[in-house]
């Protein structure tokens, strides 16, 4: 499995985009199944990536403060796909862009 940038640009470039982060730290180990995971960073939001044994999991901040899990946020807020499983990085990224400024207003303050 390639890393988390070379895999999904597509999606990265519609995140950058919709929340104006940018990656700033990147991991990956090819000994660890391929494990992975990416960071960006944004004036109003951070978001990090986790691809772990080839699931995918994305969570949010607001710049120094803690992280959330998006999959809970976006199934708190009804707009998860499908409650209780987790998605793909397009699914979640495509709920996000439909959905994004509800799970930003979900984030604790800093």
């Amino acid at each position: 499995m390639p890393k988390i940038s070379q895999d999904y640009m597509p999606e990265l470039r519609d995140l950058e985009e919709e929340f104006a982060v940018k990656p700033v730290n990147e991991s990956y180990s090819a000994e660890h199944f391929g494990n992975a995971s990416l960071e960006l960073k944004g004036p109003l939001v951070w978001m990090r990536i986790v691809r772990d044994r080839g699931q995918v999991f994305i969570d949010m901040a607001r710049p120094d403060s803690e992280w959330v899990d998006v999959g809970g946020s976006l199934e708190a807020l009804g707009l998860h796909p499908r409650p209780g499983e987790v998605l793909s990085l397009p699914e979640y990224v495509k709920a996000l862009r439909s959905g994004g400024s509800k799970v930003l207003g979900s984030l604790p303050p800093v």
